[in-house]
């Protein structure tokens, strides 16, 4: 646009919509430059890298945003550095739904729900069996394994908590207490497309493996947190490893913060 006298582009430049569109483009060149910054910073590092989702997030919904704002909820340690697992579970699911795999989704070692939370947002017409004291570690599975679990025994969790935190839903279950005793509440034979894996620990581990696996549907995705994580957890991958030495499944490793790894069951 032209225009005939500096006068009018005074002028121009005193209306509220003009005012509006140039602190807007403000705002996105200051955007612009401190994303760079920050990407230049990032790429010299050797402890954090930035990704950019597909463009099939954009028009995801629930929004990603919303999603984070839940996986970072009461500012949980961890999972503000850990934004990879939670696309990772993210996308899981997404792909349990293009299959077609039925079944419900269930998840041992719960804590604060954080991850439950994402999986009922997910999919909510789904029934979700959540698994936990609800209390922090058992005596009896501590008793048996030497590891950093004295210093992280996840007792700032209550049922109570957990249930107000994830909402009223009749199709989410809840289990508390020692697991796999805690699973003789479950009610008729409930097979699974997605099983979450998180209890730190040796015992739990094993047990949950040895319960879930044949309830899994075929093409089920079993999901293992902190199988990498043999310097705080390793009698997680030691269970697995044992578990899965005559199976026919072989684990994906995801590069997230606390080394995440996962299975598809065999459809034979």
């Amino acid at each position: 646009m032209a225009f005939g006298s500096v006068r009018e582009v005074k002028v121009l430049e005193s209306q509220p919509e003009y005012n509006l569109q140039a602190s807007r483009r403000r705002k996105r060149r200051i955007r612009s430059v401190v994303k760079r910054t920050i990407l230049k910073f990032i790429s010299r590092s050797n402890t954090y890298i930035i990704q950019r989702l597909p463009d099939w997030f954009e028009a995801y919904e629930p929004k990603v945003e919303k999603l984070r704002e839940n996986w970072t909820a009461w500012g949980r340690k961890g999972n503000d550095a850990d934004h990879v697992r939670m696309v990772f579970l993210l996308s899981m699911v997404e792909n349990l739904k293009e299959r077609k795999i039925s079944g419900a989704f269930a998840e041992l070692g719960v804590f604060q729900g954080h991850t439950a939370k994402l999986f009922n947002e997910l999919d909510p017409d789904r029934e979700l069996y959540l698994f936990d004291t609800f209390e922090g570690f058992s005596p009896k599975d501590l008793e048996k394994e030497a590891s950093t679990s004295e210093q992280h025994q996840f007792k700032k969790t209550s049922l109570d908590l957990v249930r107000k935190f994830l909402g009223e839903s009749d199709r989410i279950k809840f289990f508390p207490g020692f697991f796999p005793e805690s699973a003789k509440a479950v009610t008729g034979d409930p097979s699974f497309a997605l099983v979450h894996l998180d209890c730190d620990l040796y015992a739990p581990m094993a047990e949950g493996l040895k319960y879930f696996y044949p309830r899994l549907k075929p093409g089920g995705a079993m999901i293992i947190h902190d199988y990498q994580n043999v310097v705080s957890w390793p009698g997680v991958k030691k269970a697995v490893d044992e578990f899965l030495a005559d199976k026919p499944e072989r684990l994906i490793l995801i590069p997230d913060a606390s080394g995440t790894a996962a299975f598809v069951k065999s459809m034979n």
